[in-house]
């Protein structure tokens, strides 16, 4: 009876706490319950596709950036060592130009 039932739900709680495996009562295999576990089957089959290929596309986009990064910092170190020479040059241009205060 219902008291039967209760009893039966508590050994499965208790089961699922204790990490065991629980005897799910299996409601018997009716065409309309397959056909939806197919059905959900497929539409979890076709996430975890989209999950990976999401997951391939991030990948090749931080690889992008990471070499977009290497190639700002490339140019950002040009950029400032030809400043640095450009001043060291105007230094010493105006120290060479007639009437330059010495």
């Amino acid at each position: 009876g219902a008291r039967g039932e209760q009893a039966a739900e508590i050994e499965e709680l208790k089961a699922a706490a204790m990490g065991a495996p629980s005897p799910v009562r299996q409601a018997p295999d009716t065409p309309a319950r397959s056909s939806e576990q197919k059905r959900l089957q497929a539409e979890l089959d076709a996430a975890l596709e989209r999950a990976q290929q999401a997951e391939g596309e991030r990948e090749a986009q931080h690889g992008a950036a990471v070499k977009m990064q290497a190639k700002l910092s490339a140019v950002t170190t040009l950029y400032t060592e030809a400043m640095q020479r450009e001043a060291a040059l105007k230094v010493e241009f105006d120290s060479l130009r007639p009437g330059a205060a010495a």
